[in-house]
């Protein structure tokens, strides 16, 4: 059966050469683009584009796990098989779809995902604390499961939809979790999402503690011994990292990129 595919971007006050660039990249694979404008102070209209794409707008902010959730009830209303959620600020690895588009039917979700060889130690060290407490509770480990370019099929759509009611923003990254409990299947593609330095930027702390909640949250939703045993252990891990992101890793990070900044000017 032909596979009925869109992409969706989610935006919030981003730049429309940014946009434009994205959109370029995309021309090559001949599929519905759409975009969300969760209600960015100035409103996005189909004009600012060179290229044919469809606009759904948010009166005012709602967030991202909002305006994800708008994209995929409107492609399953128009009966897509399969969504490819995209970033808004250019950090997707676009040559990485072909291979993608390959598997497309046979998963219920690809994730394009950091590049363990290519990512920066301060985010790597992220990973590897998220990924080692996952294994702990589910037996399952993942290098990345907190990148967000990913294809969905039917059933990952609505299983998203499900998960995320009143959730904050922070932990729509941690959707994988919830894909591993339900035993759908899962493809992973390395270096689907590129992060290089002068992207990194200090982390709002209320989103760091969020991020941690709920990651806490999704573990008991394993709803097993070996889940219990490892919020037991994850609760002391996450509060040590907290502490680690704050006092070190978000001074460097801050610094890295204004030194990054001062180079390029």
């Amino acid at each position: 059966m032909k596979q009925k595919v869109a992409f969706i971007l989610p935006v919030y006050n981003e730049k429309i050469s940014t946009l434009n660039k994205i959109l370029k990249q995309l021309s090559r694979f001949n599929v519905k683009i759409i975009i969300i404008d969760d209600g960015s102070k100035v409103p996005i209209s189909r004009e600012d584009f060179k290229s044919d794409v469809i606009i759904l707008r948010n009166r005012k902010n709602r967030g991202l796990i909002y305006a994800i959730k708008k994209g995929f009830r409107y492609c399953l209303s128009k009966g897509y098989s399969h969504v490819i959620k995209l970033d808004g600020d250019d950090q997707n690895n676009i040559n990485k779809l072909n291979e993608a588009f390959e598997q497309l039917g046979r998963y219920d979700l690809i994730n394009l995902s950091y590049d363990k060889e290519q990512t920066v130690f301060s985010i790597k060290k992220d990973f590897f604390v998220y990924s080692s407490l996952l294994y702990l509770a589910s037996g399952v480990y993942y290098f990345d499961f907190l990148s967000e370019f990913r294809i969905y099929n039917k059933k990952s759509m609505k299983l998203y939809i499900r998960e995320f009611k009143n959730q904050n923003n922070y932990s729509s990254s941690l959707f994988l979790i919830d894909v591993i409990r339900e035993g759908l299947s899962i493809y992973t593609i390395k270096g689907g999402t590129l992060y290089p330095e002068e992207k990194m930027r200090p982390f709002p702390i209320d989103g760091l503690i969020a991020l941690r909640m709920t990651f806490i949250r999704k573990l008991l939703s394993f709803n097993t011994l070996r889940a219990y045993l490892a919020v037991v252990v994850s609760a002391p891990v996450l509060f040590l990292h907290l502490v680690v992101n704050l006092v070190f890793f978000n001074k460097y990070n801050s610094l890295l990129t204004k030194k990054k900044v001062r180079k390029r000017k």
